[in-house]
């Protein structure tokens, strides 16, 4: 009996083993050889190899050596750039708002549409509704499908990386940057927590809650970054000698204004007017914030005060619709300002280049993904160039957001992002023919070129 149950502690030991190494993950070894390999914007090894290794770069240069252990994958011909970078992104449906505010939704009507009614909290809250510091969209990030489609089609066009960013509220919270990987446990997407503080001059309508105006709005930003000023002085008063000192009022809102108030989280204005640029420069100016700029993509119309701001930008892709002209009855409804602004719409980012200003670029706002690629390709033709581009999506969002070290350009000790081209990146005929997220491969099944509609990719891990 003892030998027979010794026997049956063998077998199951071994069926143990097998189904452990039946199920480990595969390593993640890789190595692209003859590529064109744009390393940074402006640094380009015309023919060389990259080599992965667990989700990191392990090297890149001419004439490697390639591990015995790597898969090597012939990339002669193709282009291999760093991931993207979409530095204001939403995914959640409460924020799944894809066309560019006009004016400031705050109309009851049009945040009922939207989905943006304020809904009651309870806890250490700030009394105004709309001022929600504290917020961590991080917390949001169960509320989506990983298989959403919004991950695929960030990442058919060479995106790896998001800033998911708050939608609601003149203080709306903290954003989280994420990788764009499939079936993954949250913790594993995250790359950095907390990375901004976002705020908007956002009201309601007159006789409903405060605020109601631009001005009350504005108002009530002052405010709250004085009270939280006076707050952060009490509870250093109170950490530093307690005793005899009534014990400050704790304040979850104001706790999170204290980085921004100390200057190490960046606050990212999301605006609706070019006037308002001037504001926030002023309050920033005050508070000594900062800041970065997020307008609604009419900016050339103000470009000569801007460029004496010399802040950081935050451009839309997006362009306007094109005006309906086809009858007098049409063409009667459709302003020369409107006119204008779909003219000069490509010229907006060729602007600010010319004004010497630095600038990231996000998708935001984009009726399609896909309109990406042809957007990008009218901003080249008005002057643009290509590495100003390729900038505003890699090198320059990492600096904003405080990832340099990790992302933005293929080299070696950062994450394995990076996607392999056809050919030039946003050439009309050019087809992004694979992508790595963390040094996993997604291939894109149905190669089509960069312009038409993007395949569904399949994830090789």
């Amino acid at each position: 009996m003892q030998k027979l149950t010794k026997i049956f502690i063998v077998i199951f030991f071994c069926l143990f083993i097998t189904t452990n190494y039946t199920y480990a993950e595969r390593p993640r070894i890789y190595a692209l050889t003859n590529a064109k390999i744009v390393v940074a914007p402006g640094k380009v090894i015309n023919k060389g190899t990259i080599i992965l290794r667990d989700g990191l770069i392990e090297a890149v240069g001419e004439n490697l050596s390639i591990p015995a252990d790597a898969v090597e994958i012939d990339s002669t011909g193709k282009t291999i750039y760093p991931g993207l970078i979409d530095i204001s992104a939403t995914l959640t449906s409460s924020a799944r708002r894809t066309t560019r505010p006009e004016t400031t939704p705050n109309n009851p009507i049009q945040q009922f549409l939207q989905g943006q009614q304020t809904e009651p909290q309870t806890g250490a809250i700030h009394p105004i509704a709309r001022v929600r510091p504290e917020n961590h969209t991080s917390e949001q990030l169960s509320q989506f499908s990983q298989d959403n489609k919004d991950i695929e089609n960030f990442r058919n066009l060479g995106i790896t990386t998001i800033l998911v960013v708050p939608t609601n509220g003149i203080f709306r919270g903290e954003s989280v940057l994420i990788n764009l990987r499939n079936s993954t446990p949250v913790p594993d997407l995250i790359l950095k927590d907390s990375v901004a503080q976002h705020v908007a001059f956002e009201f309601g309508f007159f006789g409903g809650t405060y605020p109601s105006s631009l001005f009350g709005a504005t108002a009530a930003f002052r405010q709250v970054l004085l009270d939280a000023s006076r707050y952060q002085t009490w509870q250093e008063r109170y950490k530093n000698n307690s005793t005899g000192m009534k014990r400050p009022e704790y304040s979850a809102a104001y706790e999170a204004l204290t980085p921004v108030l100390k200057g190490s989280r960046p606050v990212i204005f999301e605006l609706n007017n070019n006037q308002d640029i001037l504001l926030a420069d002023r309050l920033a100016q005050e508070f000594n914030l900062n800041a970065v700029i997020f307008n609604n993509g009419n900016e050339w119309e103000y470009i000569d005060e801007i460029k004496t701001l010399k802040r950081t930008f935050i451009l839309s892709t997006a362009f306007p619709e094109k005006p309906k002209l086809e009858n007098e009855d049409e063409t009667i409804n459709v302003s020369l300002k409107d006119l204008k602004r779909y003219v000069n719409a490509p010229e907006n980012a060729k602007r600010f280049y010319d004004a010497g200003l630095r600038f990231a670029f996000t998708t935001r706002y984009l009726r399609n993904k896909t309109d990406l690629n042809k957007n990008i390709r009218k901003m080249l033709e008005a002057g643009l160039p290509l590495d100003t581009v390729i900038a505003a999506f890699t090198t320059i969002p990492a600096e904003i957001i405080g990832v340099s070290n990790n992302l933005g350009t293929l080299e070696k000790g950062k994450i394995a992002n990076l996607f392999v081209t056809s050919g030039e990146l946003f050439a009309e005929k050019t087809k992004v023919e694979r992508v790595f997220v963390d040094g996993y491969d997604y291939q894109m099944e149905d190669k089509k070129p960069m312009l038409g509609d993007t395949p569904e990719p399949k994830e090789n891990e």
